[in-house]
This record gives C-alpha cells, sequence and structure tokens, in this order.
C-alpha cells in the first residue's frame, strides 16, 4: 500500500452466486477500482462465487480470501456465523455446502406454501430469474412478489410476510452453531460470529460466546460505531479477532456501498496466511 492510501479490506459481501447483484467477478472488479486492499465475498451457503472469482483475483494480483456466511441454528434462532480460509475442497465444505442448498430449497418451497394460502401465487422456477443464479432464499421470493404487484419493495415484503417471526417466516432445519463451528475447525479455517447487533435475545448472545469462535464481526457498515464499539470490547476480552464489513448486495438492494466497513491488516493478513497454506493454488500476494 501507498502513503496516501489506507489499508481497508472488506470481509463481508455478497455477488450473484446468493442474494447479490454484480457478479462475483465485476465485484472483484469494484474492490480493485475502490482500491480496497483485500476482499472475501461471503455468499450464503455457498462458494460457487470462487468458481470464477480466484482465477480472476490472481490474474489481477488482488488478494481475495476465500469466505462464506453459514445459516446456523442456536438457541431456536436463526444465526449467521462467516467462515474464513478454510481448505475449499474439504469434505466438511462439500457436505456442508451441499445440506445447506437442500435446506433452502425445502424452506423457501414451505414459505411458498404459505404465501400462496394467503392468495399470493407464485412457481418455484418464478424465484431464478436467471440461469446463473446460484443460492436461493428470502431475496429472490421477495423480487419475485415484486414483480407479481404483490407488494411494492423488498422492506415491504420482509416486513409482511418474509422478515422473523412475520406471517409466511419459516425457520428451516439448519445446522446447529456448534455443529458449523467444528466442521469450520476440521477444515482449518477461522469461524466469525456476523452481525452480533442483529441477535435480539441477550440470553442468545451469550450462549454464542461460550463457543470456540476465533472472532466477531466487530465492525458493521449497518450500525454506527457507538453499538460497534460494544462488541470490539467482547472480542479483546476473548482475545478473538475483530473482522468487519460492509454486508454490500449491490448498490438496488442495500444503502451501503462496497469498503464502507473493514477488516484492519493485522487480522487480514493473519486470514490470508492461512487461506494460502489450505490453498497455495490461490496466492496472489
Amino acid at each position: 500500500m501507498t502513503d496516501n492510501i489506507p489499508f481497508i479490506a472488506d470481509l463481508h459481501c455478497h455477488s450473484t452466486a446468493s442474494d447479490g447483484t454484480l457478479s462475483p467477478i465485476d465485484l472483484v472488479k469494484r474492490g480493485i477500482s475502490l482500491h480496497l486492499s483485500g476482499l472475501s465475498i461471503t455468499d450464503h451457503d455457498t462458494v460457487n462465487a470462487y468458481h470464477e472469482a480466484l482465477p480472476f483475483a490472481k490474474e489481477q494480483s488482488f488478494p481475495l480470501l476465500l469466505g462464506a456466511e453459514f445459516t446456523s441454528l442456536f438457541d431456536d434462532q436463526s444465526i449467521h456465523l462467516l467462515a474464513y480460509a478454510f481448505q475449499m475442497d474439504h469434505p466438511n465444505i462439500i457436505n456442508l455446502v451441499e445440506r445447506q442448498k437442500l435446506r433452502r430449497e425445502e424452506r423457501n418451497r414451505a414459505v411458498l406454501k404459505q404465501l400462496e394460502e394467503r392468495g399470493f401465487h407464485l412457481d418455484y422456477e418464478e424465484l431464478i430469474p436467471s440461469k446463473d443464479k446460484g443460492v436461493l432464499g428470502r431475496p429472490h421470493i421477495a423480487a419475485a412478489m415484486i414483480r407479481r404487484g404483490y407488494v411494492k419493495n423488498v422492506r415491504e415484503a420482509f416486513d409482511k410476510y418474509l422478515g422473523d417471526n412475520k406471517s409466511c417466516y419459516v425457520l428451516s432445519s439448519a445446522p446447529t452453531a456448534e455443529e458449523v463451528v467444528s466442521k469450520i475447525h476440521e477444515a482449518n479455517g477461522f469461524i466469525f460470529i456476523a452481525h452480533p447487533h442483529l441477535i435480539k435475545k441477550r440470553r442468545t448472545l451469550n450462549g454464542l460466546l461460550k463457543l470456540p469462535f476465533d472472532g466477531i464481526e466487530g465492525r458493521y457498515a449497518k450500525m454506527p460505531p457507538s453499538r460497534n464499539k460494544g462488541y470490539i470490547q467482547i472480542a479483546k476480552e476473548r482475545r478473538w479477532m475483530i473482522c468487519g464489513g460492509s454486508d454490500f448486495h449491490g448498490e438496488r438492494a442495500y444503502p451501503v456501498a462496497l469498503g464502507d466497513s473493514w477488516t484492519d491488516e493485522e487480522t487480514f493478513k493473519k486470514l490470508y496466511q492461512r487461506f494460502t497454506e489450505n490453498n497455495p493454488q490461490w496466492q496472489t500476494t
């Protein structure tokens, strides 16, 4: 890095492999154009983005860190966990991704059934607006509802029907947080609690903090620094790493930009070193 450009690594963003609006390559291009120091595409329950993003990033000598945002269950709550630097072809990862894909399909069909009972008819195929779409979830259902004219925007779809504990919400049978933590560690990766600000019950967060995580997302673009501060302190008390990211999905999806939150240089280098040890063919720096 030059003296005039700060170190900013965004370790939380999404591509069209899940519910983002930019392709994996376009997301890397955006990171390069913004002079980011590093990036991790953390699509929901999949690593499909990396099949094209890693070769492109290597060509551009841009440090792209392997990552994913896995859904888990803890205390009967849906909890998102950020995994980084694991061995990409480890059997645990292959198994976890496949299980999550099947779980998501079951859940999506259950949500469509709930919507049908309320007079909103959607065919499953409508959730796939283009053949390059990867893992499907509630944002895709919301988009289909907008196309049908059932709701005006994504917020209305979630506030009235799809959001947690709303009328058409379905709690899926995701693996437990304990299982996801164990599987990522067995694949020699690091595992973080994602956006802890969104965990509503203090009891749930307190229970999670007893699990052997490697870190917590203590910098999150959608939360003010005053709220981030408490989670940074939690990490320091436990000697955990602190990651940060924008949770960027695309300009039309959420009011944040890529690079709006960040992970520091020391943490990124530690994660990236583990990634290249596990996947030496993708080392770029």
